[in-house]
């Protein structure tokens, strides 16, 4: 009773004296204790009760932990002498985690009154999304989408149909800084009405290429533009016959530049597979056909390595191709369709391409109500499905010695994406299941660093249509 009445007294007194000894608390934190979805592309900010002595502002005083591990932070005065910010500097080994900051006695305020150690413990994302809706708000529907990466940031092109029935392409970058879609000129195309569908996008010597399904009186014309820094600059219709209508087209850069489509003759009911290439800025057309004489015909991808082959992948009367020009001819891969299980009853879909490191060929593509995924060896498809891999539509993409694949799984109810080191590992989940309502199946592009970027589009109860993006959860 005496002791505690003597520290009361003291207490009295030392206030009376103006002395400070209440030490500081945390005030405030982002994230805060139990928060889920934490990211890592943003410093963690930690507001205190009152002002810190400027040596508090020390990497010293702060430790940061996931799963245990100890990773390395940086800190610093965050606006004011009350506020603390803490960036992460090292990735993660696994997403999603369990973490804590762990602030120690070394964080005092201006009369050295030390805090009280401190733990803030909240769960790091495995994704996160890259803003909202990248759609305009007046959106009703999104005619194509791609991804592609452009100064090392995620760079999207898509078309949206808008509640005017007028259809126009875009392009954004992903701006880190402000954490927001950037816009790439106003629109991709002659005019904001062009009615520009169904565009895709490459990067060709650092410099983005959009190709795009243009709507003309009587017909359609594909179209491809350059970005010149400030403007896209759109070239003449690239058909090869002006009275053929033009669907579906695509780009690849392999150290040129490669444009495909198909081409319906209205007259004859006959659809060819078509392509060009740019050289010295003029584009060429490219002969023989990829494909020719078809009923039905949609082309699905174009892929091209350095060493100047080209693939493109397709579907012709009801069959799923793939065929690789030789600078002379095309021929099929496989001497015919692409079939993985040998049941006549199963037909491969929508099969998409990519190159490794080495620039082998790999395939990925649905079937039987499986995604499958080989790769060419010269002479046959070596197929390295995953197991359990239920759903459709897959993606690809590669960065040096892996390869990313991505699709929706029905059975999950989510995008799902997996690592390949190839050419003979295993494969590995890349975080958790994206849970999503996907309308259009999603795409997918590795930023520098190994770092997965997926989009897709989602439906609204009342029937629009809306594309969105997230990106693996990484220290920038």
């Amino acid at each position: 009773m005496k002791r505690w009445i003597g520290t009361a007294v003291l207490t009295v007194l030392l206030a009376a004296c103006g002395i400070d000894r209440t030490p500081p608390r945390v005030e405030y934190s982002e994230p805060a204790a139990g928060a889920q979805g934490v990211r890592l592309d943003r410093p963690f900010r930690i507001v205190f009760s009152e002002t810190l002595d400027p040596d508090s502002f020390d990497a010293a005083n702060v430790v940061f932990r996931v799963e245990g591990a100890v990773r390395a932070v940086e800190v610093e005065q965050g606006g004011d002498d009350r506020t603390m910010k803490v960036r992460p500097l090292e990735q993660p080994d696994r997403l999603p985690a369990q973490a804590v900051i762990s602030l120690g006695r070394g964080i005092r305020d201006r009369a050295g009154n030390a805090l009280a150690p401190t733990e803030i413990e909240f769960e790091l994302a495995d994704w996160v999304p890259l803003g909202g809706a990248i759609s305009h708000e007046n959106t009703r529907d999104v005619r194509g989408f791609a991804l592609a990466v452009f100064e090392g940031a995620p760079l999207v092109v898509w078309s949206e149909k808008d509640r005017d029935d007028n259809i126009t392409a875009y392009a954004a970058q992903w701006n880190a800084e402000s954490h927001a879609w950037t816009l790439l000129g106003d629109y991709v195309g002659p005019t904001l009405t062009a009615q520009a569908a169904y565009p895709d996008v490459a990067v060709a010597e650092g410099v983005p290429w959009v190709i795009y399904q243009h709507s003309r009186l009587g017909g359609f014309e594909c179209r491809a533009a350059r970005w010149s820094g400030t403007a896209w600059e759109t070239g003449e219709a690239l058909n090869h016959q002006s009275d053929r209508w033009c669907y579906g087209p695509k780009l690849a850069w392999g150290g040129r530049l490669y444009a495909a489509w198909k081409e319906w003759d209205t007259n004859a009911q006959t659809e060819y597979g078509n392509w060009s290439f740019l050289q010295a800025g003029t584009w060429r057309s490219g002969s023989p056909d990829y494909a020719s004489n078809a009923d039905v015909l949609q082309l699905w991808d174009l892929a091209a390595s350095p060493t100047g082959e080209l693939w493109a992948a397709y579907e012709k009367d009801g069959a799923g191709y793939v065929a690789a020009y030789d600078g002379g001819v095309w021929a099929l891969l496989g001497g015919g369709a692409l079939d993985a299980d040998g049941n006549p009853s199963t037909q491969a879909i929508n099969a998409h391409l990519a190159t490794d490191g080495d620039g082998r060929l790999w395939a990925a593509w649905k079937e039987g109500g499986e995604v499958r995924v080989a790769r060419w060896d010269g002479s046959t498809w070596r197929y390295r499905s995953p197991s359990g891999a239920d759903g459709f539509n897959p993606s690809l993409a590669s960065l040096g010695g892996s390869l990313y694949l991505a699709w929706y799984s029905g059975q999950a109810e989510g995008v799902r994406v997996l690592r390949l080191e190839v050419p003979s590992g295993d494969w590995h989940a890349v975080g958790g299941t994206y849970r999503a309502e996907v309308y259009h199946s999603p795409r997918i592009t590795v930023l520098p660093g190994g770092w997965p970027v997926l989009a897709w589009t989602e439906k609204t109860s009342a029937g629009d249509v809306f594309l969105r993006a997230v990106a693996y959860n990484h220290v920038p």
